[in-house]
């Protein structure tokens, strides 16, 4: 069957940037980008893929602004930032090759402050109690909150000159400006915590600066609908925070949820497998625990495009999303590391509806192997590719939640 007409292979447009398909191919961890500071031919190769299978936006894992010159624990005012110090070598013949592949496929850099609340000593907007993190967080300074707006601010002019068409701001999974927009990790009472206004100030900030510098330079967000946590993001406030992202100005929010934080907790309380990452369910096989963020965006009446990811693994089911109106475009990690030509067999109606991905999470355990055990540098499928390493990651799967649960803090 030909899908060609099909809704989610029609153009769209997301700001100023008129994407050729409304599939997004969600960031990924890129591994080689991540633990050596470059993209590599592996790299290259993979994105040709995916920019040749159709998609309309791909969203790379860009620069986290924190330098390493930074010592957990100090003022962030302390050092000076650089582009240089944090830029991802390689990035030009990515892009070059994303082009020659498919010069109609918008490209977009994802960037932000996760190294923050991934340090020894972790920092964010208020000293909450950190299972995950195993301790509390130092609280940021108002200067050092101008610090990370002036730093995504160069950023984005930087990937800008780069070649990259927007960014999208990391602001999920419990990262570092997720922290900032969840009741549960801001108790501010100065112009950055309290109303939901006020917690996505940062927000408006940075894209407001982007604005000054670079007029119609697109600036995304990838934002919690659930933070799976007491007191955080979840189906009572996600309108209200949806609505104040709109008005921030960003472009399009794409939808996701679930924290590092949230691990603690058990599958009943959660009502999936906990499993890192949280925001990766397994056990999706079934249709019914499928689109699992899809609840949380049912009935928004924003201006701006949603983009929803979470358990996206059959064509006919995006669709039929698409055409509700829920969304306007829909976004996968898990199935396109399985499956990099995924869009194009749909499209040409080869095979079954359904991913080949099994939503396993194994490939999360790649992300965390040595290069010299992996025998690559992109993230692998190992249920598809190394028997023996797809069981090693399932075990670990476990152990991981296991280690975390032994020291879980009081409530903060």
């Amino acid at each position: 069957m030909d899908r060609t007409a099909y809704r989610v292979y029609t153009p769209a447009q997301i700001g100023g940037l008129t994407l050729p398909t409304r599939w997004v191919r969600s960031a990924t961890a890129d591994l080689a980008p991540w633990k050596l500071g470059r993209f590599t031919e592996d790299d290259v190769a993979l994105y040709r893929t995916l920019a040749e299978s159709g998609i309309g936006l791909l969203i790379v894992n860009g620069p986290d602004i924190v330098p390493p010159a930074y010592e957990p624990g100090a003022p962030l005012t302390s050092v000076a930032y650089s582009y240089d110090d944090v830029r991802i070598d390689g990035t030009g013949e990515l892009l070059a090759a994303i082009r020659d592949a498919s010069p109609d496929v918008a490209i977009l850099a994802q960037i932000g402050c996760n190294e923050l609340v991934s340090a020894e000593v972790p920092a964010g907007p208020s000293p909450v109690a950190s299972p995950y993190h195993d301790g509390r967080f130092r609280e940021l300074a108002a200067d050092e909150i101008r610090w990370i707006v002036d730093a995504l601010v160069q950023t984005a002019v930087h990937v800008n000159a780069e070649g990259f068409d927007g960014v999208q701001l990391h602001a999920a999974h419990g990262g570092g400006l997720w922290s900032f927009l969840s009741p549960h990790s801001n108790w501010r009472s100065d112009t950055y915590g309290g109303s939901v206004e006020n917690r996505v100030r940062i927000v408006a900030e940075i894209v407001a600066a982007v604005e000054r510098e670079l007029p119609g330079f697109p600036v995304l967000i990838k934002a919690n609908c659930t933070d799976d946590l007491d007191g955080g993001i979840d189906e009572t406030n996600f309108g209200d925070l949806a609505h104040a992202l709109e008005t921030a100005g960003v472009a399009a929010i794409e939808v996701s949820g679930g924290t590092w934080d949230a691990l603690v907790r058990s599958e009943a309380e959660l009502g999936f497998r906990p499993v890192p990452a949280a925001e990766s369910h397994t056990g999706i096989l079934d249709p019914q625990r499928q689109n699992y963020f899809l609840p949380f965006i049912e009935g928004l009446n924003l201006d701006i495009p949603l983009i929803l990811v979470g358990g996206i693994r059959n064509v006919e089911s995006a669709e039929a999303i698409l055409r509700s109106g829920a969304a306007e475009f829909v976004a996968m990690c898990r199935p396109l590391i399985r499956e990099p030509d995924l869009i194009a067999r749909w499209r040409a109606g080869c095979g079954p509806a359904d991913a080949v991905c099994i939503a396993c999470n194994s490939c999360i355990y790649s992300m965390h192997l040595p290069f010299e055990k992996m025998g690559k540098r992109t993230v692998t499928c190992l249920a598809a590719h190394d028997a023996a390493l797809h069981a090693e990651a399932q075990k670990w799967l476990t152990t991981f939640v296991d280690e975390i649960r032994t020291d879980r803090p009081a409530s903060a």
